[in-house]
């Protein structure tokens, strides 16, 4: 009998739009863009505001490091 092991992850990517900044309010955010990366239990584990060359790196290594656990 031959076990596997399953791992099924799912990663969705939401946009908001937010022309009456209510979002933007309600979570503190100062700078566009700002990146949230949430766990499976819609814990903030990760948040960026801005951009600058090389930050995919940084973020792509959060997302390696939640697919581990």
């Amino acid at each position: 009998m031959l076990n596997k092991a399953l791992s099924i992850l799912i990663i969705y990517i939401v946009v908001f739009l937010d022309p009456n900044e209510d979002f933007k309010r309600a979570l503190n955010v100062n700078l566009t863009p700002h990146y949230f990366i949430f766990d499976g239990h819609k814990n903030v584990i990760y948040q960026k505001a801005g951009f600058l060359q090389g930050d995919e790196v940084e973020i792509q290594e959060v997302l390696d490091r939640i697919t581990m656990d």
